[in-house]
C-alpha cells in the first residue's frame, strides 16, 4: 500500500479502484492517505453476524479516518431475515441500495475468464450493472455513449441439469 500512497505513486486516471484488505487499518498512515484521495469507499460485507461484527470496527476506523464508507451487502440470501445485521451496519455506515446475491455462477463464469455481466440475461449481471449505476451516480461519472454488448457465454448449472445460455 505504501507505494500506492507515495507522493508520485499513482498516475493520472479517470477512475481508479484500489482493493484493500480489511487489515488496512493496521497501517493508519497509508489508510488515511488512501481515504484522503478517495471519492468513494465501498466495503463489501456478508450479512452474517460474524462478518458484520468484524466489519463494524473496520467501518469505524474508516469513518475516524475521514471516509464515508458505503457497505455493499454481498452473498445475500433472499429468504433470510438479516434485519438485525443490517441495523448493525447502518449504525456504522451507509448501506448501498443494491445487494449482490449468493451465486455459484460467479465461479463458473470466472473459470471461463468472464463475469456475470458477460452472460446475457443473467440476474447476477443485472445486479453488477445496477451497482455500477450506483457508483456512477455517486461519483457523477458520465455514462459511456454505448454500453458494450455481452459476449456470448454459456454456464452449466448443477440444478436439475438446467443450462443458462446467452442469447
Amino acid at each position: 500500500a505504501s507505494a500506492l500512497t507515495d507522493k508520485d505513486g499513482i498516475d493520472s486516471a479517470d477512475i481508479l479502484f484500489i482493493d484493500t484488505p480489511p487489515s488496512i487499518e493496521a497501517h493508519p498512515a497509508e489508510m488515511k492517505r488512501l481515504i484522503a484521495a478517495a471519492d468513494l469507499v465501498l466495503v463489501p460485507c456478508r450479512a452474517s453476524f460474524d462478518d458484520v461484527e468484524s466489519a463494524v470496527p473496520y467501518l469505524q476506523a474508516l469513518r475516524e479516518g475521514g471516509a464515508k464508507p458505503v457497505v455493499i451487502v454481498n452473498f445475500a440470501k433472499p429468504r433470510l431475515n438479516v434485519a438485525a445485521e443490517k441495523a448493525m451496519l447502518l449504525r456504522a455506515a451507509e448501506l448501498c441500495p443494491i445487494e449482490l446475491g449468493e451465486r455459484a455462477d460467479y465461479n463458473r463464469a470466472g473459470a471461463k475468464g468472464l463475469g456475470l455481466v458477460d452472460v446475457a440475461g443473467h440476474t447476477g449481471g443485472d445486479e453488477i450493472r445496477a451497482l455500477w449505476e450506483f457508483v456512477r451516480q455517486r461519483l457523477d461519472v458520465c455514462r459511456p455513449v454505448e454500453e458494450p454488448a455481452p459476449v456470448q457465454a454459456e454456464l452449466k448449472t448443477r440444478k436439475k441439469g438446467a443450462r443458462r445460455a446467452a442469447a
